[in-house]
């Protein structure tokens, strides 16, 4: 932002200076966690679900490269790179099921961050109600 531009006041910061007020709103910021929540969730499940698909992948050319060796005239060489790609499927695999805990992961950390930081922002306007003050000072203030 060039320094002629005057930014507007954010919903719920009317009244405070501009160089008191934030990017990003209470509610827009527990709505973005819950947003990564969800996304992170939903991105776990389509991970399992590629896990899921690429074992039955890797099952089938196994058992494509078994019945090959075993009832037709086909090359090692051929089994054997049918034989890898099941491998490498595998791997994928595993990938895949990492990521899925990754995912998991995040959606629980996106939820706690937003009840934690709820619960200190409760506080604080609590403390700030009690104080009778319209809004709480910034942490600068106190120093």
């Amino acid at each position: 932002m060039a320094d002629t531009q005057v930014a507007r006041p954010r919903s719920g910061q009317g009244g405070l200076a501009a160089k008191h007020q934030t990017d990003i709103t209470f509610g827009e910021y527990l709505m973005e966690m819950a947003s990564i929540a969800v996304q992170a969730a939903m991105d776990g499940e389509r991970s399992e679900a590629l896990a899921q698909g690429l074992n039955k992948v890797a099952e089938t050319l196994l058992e494509i490269a078994d019945d090959l060796s075993d009832d037709h005239n086909v090359g090692p060489e051929v089994t054997s790179l049918i034989s890898g790609l099941a491998d490498q499927a595998g791997d994928m695999k595993q990938v895949a099921q990492r990521f899925a805990s990754e995912c998991a992961d995040a959606a629980e950390a996106a939820k706690l961050a937003g009840s934690q930081v709820a619960k200190v922002y409760g506080e604080d306007l609590a403390a700030v109600e009690d104080g009778g003050l319209k809004h709480a000072s910034a942490a600068a203030h106190h120093a």
